[in-house]
């Protein structure tokens, strides 16, 4: 079964990915993933895989680290670059684009429905709702670094009481993740979470949180979602956006932010490359 993301959609994470994806013709039905594994790398897929691996080993070879101490309220690791000049970051953006652009050209028809793409969702999802925190990827085994808190993680230091209080004071977070079939959010951890599939389920999600007793015009409803998601063998592109709306009504103009991350998956776990960029 193929993803149901529209490809406009996911061709726009990246313009350097744009000319890959409007070109692919609609030809007739590619390989299943089992015919394609049998069959091993053609020799193009081959070059692009060196290709990944040669821009993932670049973005790591400058790599450094800011650590948070573990008297932090959100202890974690923030990934950071030796060569901090608007040369290297130029340098920086490029290979990271570059790689994203691999990643959605080779992957964008690639199925979610497999046991590699639940598990990556299963990690943006614990990660956005504060749950499990993704390790880090690295170029050597034994660095063992999760990542900082993202969206409704994380906690301050109170000054009063001087103890850690969660920045969400809710008890459940929404998210809504594309339209998997059989996808589970198992072992969960963090905070509640409420998953809600594709456009049918934001709207449903609208609908029970304005049919709560007590909800007002003024009453926030707040979710996270994964705006598009796409997996190509070892790596992944997953954008997310983060939006707060008054009355659980939709509302493009509402307050938003997010993130584009890459992920790289060594044995059956994704781990965090790089943080391509956020806003908001």
């Amino acid at each position: 079964m193929r993803s149901t993301f529209p490809r406009v959609a996911l061709c726009a994470l990246t313009l350097s990915a744009l000319p890959a994806c409007a070109t692919r013709p609609a030809s007739s039905p590619a390989p299943s993933a089992i015919e394609r594994a049998e069959a091993g790398p053609s020799a193009e897929e081959q070059r692009y895989m060196t290709r990944a691996d040669s821009l993932r080993g670049a973005i790591l070879g400058t790599a450094a680290w800011a650590e948070l101490g573990e008297d932090s309220c959100n202890p974690g690791a923030l990934r950071t670059f030796v060569d901090t000049t608007a040369a290297a970051r130029a340098r920086h953006d490029s290979t990271v684009r570059a790689l994203e652009s691999v990643i959605i050209a080779r992957g964008i028809d690639e199925p979610l429905d497999t046991r590699a793409g639940h598990a990556l969702l299963r990690t943006a999802v614990r990660w956005e709702a504060a749950g499990t925190r993704p390790r880090w990827d690295v170029l050597a085994e034994g660095d063992n670094r999760r990542a900082i808190a993202a969206g409704l993680g994380g906690a301050y230091r109170e000054a009063a009481s001087g103890t850690c209080q969660p920045y969400a004071t809710t008890d459940s977070v929404v998210v809504v993740i594309p339209p998997v079939p059989g996808f589970t959010l198992s072992g969960r951890d963090g905070l509640r979470t409420i998953l809600y599939a594709g456009d049918e389920g934001l709207g449903r999600a609208r609908e029970l949180f304005s049919a709560q007793p007590g909800r007002t015009a003024a009453s926030e409803f707040a979710f996270t979602r994964l705006r598009a998601v796409v997996l190509w063998r070892d790596y992944a592109v997953v954008s997310v956006v983060r939006r707060a709306e008054h009355g659980a009504v939709a509302d493009p103009g509402a307050a938003a932010g997010g993130a584009s991350y890459i992920f790289h998956r060594v044995g059956e776990e994704w781990r965090l490359l790089v943080v391509a960029r956020t806003w908001g």
